[in-house]
């Protein structure tokens, strides 16, 4: 038997709390009515999850307050937000008053509304000889590649050989990147990347940084200096916050990489796929 559940959300327009009644089970519901808050002694706020539509009621009547036929679903707090079903971006959600970008909709599908993320990239590659044997260009065009997959993402670009340099800061501009990325040539041995990060970006690596950070590091071996060192640092970084994606190839110490890499975040080149290898680094960076 179907029950009616009563659920507190928003109204986009009025940017008042607005209640909406929802009847379903096993995880369908479909939306039939909506309430003014404080008329219903009997509402009750609850979470819910599942597959949501909305209802021919409430699509004919629309919401007590505004009378849109629209609903979306808030991706920052789960609350129901009524709308008229057009696409927005930074859309303020008037529960939370967190902004996402809010899908269009022409049918009875209750759409959830995407979350900003502030991403910061720094990219560490390695630029030592051995690393552009034979393969200077394909790395160069994986790497431009994966830059292209995130045009909203600041990004800093910095390599690493017997010395440690940033190329690029961070910056949003693609056109800038590229030719920082196509500038690069080969060096001499291979320092850790990571104490560099941390001393030319501290608002990177602070503790109260956003949750969206990440560090991807290309390498084929090991590096100069001791490895626990190097496990050590990385450590400090993951403890404040900085997720690390470690990709090796042409022979890297797979198990160290496994170190200091973010669980989960170790990528092995096959053959010399790098652009598989940054491809799956997107992945894991968009999920």
């Amino acid at each position: 038997m179907a029950k009616v559940t009563s659920v507190v959300g928003g109204c986009s327009s009025k940017n008042k709390p607005v209640g909406f009644q929802f009847v379903g089970n096993s995880g369908n519901y479909f939306l039939e009515g909506s309430f003014v808050v404080g008329e219903g002694a009997s509402s009750e706020e609850t979470t819910l999850t599942g597959d949501f539509r909305v209802g021919q009621s409430f699509h004919t009547r629309g919401c007590r307050l505004c009378k849109n036929t629209f609903v979306y679903q808030c991706g920052h707090c789960g609350s129901f937000v009524c709308y008229d079903g057009k696409s927005k971006k930074n859309a303020e959600c008037p529960v939370c008053h967190k902004k996402s970008n809010v899908p269009a909709t022409a049918d009875e599908r209750i759409v959830r509304s995407a979350v900003n993320k502030n991403i910061q990239i720094v990219m560490a590659m390695d630029v030592s000889g051995s690393m552009y044997t034979g393969l200077a260009e394909t790395k160069k065009a994986a790497i431009n590649e994966f830059v292209k997959k995130f045009p909203d993402a600041e990004i800093a670009l910095v390599t690493f050989e017997s010395v440690v340099s940033t190329v690029c800061e961070f910056t949003k501009d693609q056109r800038k990147l590229e030719r920082a990325i196509n500038s690069l040539t080969p060096g001499g041995g291979t320092a850790s990347p990571f104490r560099h990060v941390i001393d030319h970006y501290p608002a990177f690596c602070s503790k109260q940084g956003d949750d969206n950070r990440y560090l991807v590091v290309l390498t084929d071996g090991a590096w100069a200096g001791h490895a626990d060192g190097h496990v050590n640092t990385a450590a400090q970084l993951k403890k404040n916050g900085v997720k690390i994606i470690t990709i090796g190839c042409a022979g890297a110490d797979m198990r160290f990489l496994a170190q200091v890499a973010t669980p989960g975040a170790n990528i092995e080149v096959s053959g010399n796929d790098i652009g598989g290898a940054y491809a799956t680094a997107a992945k894991k960076i968009s999920q």
